[in-house]
């Protein structure tokens, strides 16, 4: 694609593991893909990976919530390391935006999938919680306290993929 002969030119030093996921999530933008590779973002998929595929297949993900937040919060503490006048609640908002970012990567790539394969149910949940990723937005723009809102998105989430229903 030229999205590869782009990489390949461009010089960026990329992990081979990380490489596929690179070129998927940033569907054809070098600048979406050099800010996820400047940002971790994906050693943050891999990070919520199991988590994620926990909550997929109707199981509650246990310390999702807060890994998310760490995170967040990780990204938000080394931006304001590297910028003393940066705002911590600004860094916030943007760690979340990123983590909204992968998630809403991760669910587009599985309804995708459901899609191909006719699951009809579950690109219905994967499409409920797309729409959830922006409340967890408005939360943070609110500028409630990250663990809530990361819980919030982990139970609103959860909600979407029938976590705990009996059907």
């Amino acid at each position: 694609s030229s999205m590869e002969t782009w990489l390949e030119g461009a010089g960026v030093d990329v992990d081979l593991d990380d490489r596929d996921w690179l070129l998927e999530f940033s569907e054809g933008s070098p600048g979406r893909l050099l800010e996820a590779v400047r940002t971790g973002m994906s050693s943050w998929n891999a990070t919520i990976a199991p988590g994620m595929a926990r909550l997929e297949q109707g199981g509650w993900p246990a310390g999702l919530a807060d890994t998310l937040a760490e995170l967040v919060e990780e990204y938000a503490k080394a931006v304001v390391k590297a910028d003393k006048r940066a705002s911590k609640e600004a860094a916030n908002r943007t760690g979340l935006a990123n983590l909204v970012s992968v998630l809403a990567s991760r669910l587009r790539n599985r309804l995708g999938q459901a899609a191909r394969d006719g699951e009809d149910a579950v690109v219905e949940r994967c499409s409920l919680a797309v729409e959830r990723l922006a409340d967890a937005e408005l939360r943070a723009a609110r500028n409630l306290n990250l663990k809530f809102v990361t819980a919030g998105l982990v139970a609103d989430l959860a909600e979407a993929f029938e976590v705990g229903s009996t059907s």
